[in-house]
């Protein structure tokens, strides 16, 4: 098997694991790092809408977070 064959057969499997896993994967970080991700969410969105005030980037990013972690939770049920 070439190198550029493994590359690519090893990309197809880090993206079907990490499909079959996400919710797992929502779960974690809702639990140990919601207010870093939230942080990370409102530095990129306040670079892409400068002219947004910080609650409202905030309540965006939470609002869309909280919503995939209850998409999630409600999978693993």
């Amino acid at each position: 098997m070439k190198g550029w064959q493994k590359l690519v057969l090893g990309l197809v499997v880090a993206v079907v694991v990490g499909y079959l896993g996400r919710d797992g994967i929502v779960r974690t970080v809702d639990q140990y790092a919601y207010e870093p991700m939230l942080s990370v969410c409102t530095s990129a969105l306040g670079l892409m809408e400068s002219d947004r005030l910080e609650i409202e980037l905030r309540s965006y990013c939470n609002v869309h977070m909280i919503g995939i972690a209850a998409g999630a939770a409600a999978a693993a049920q």
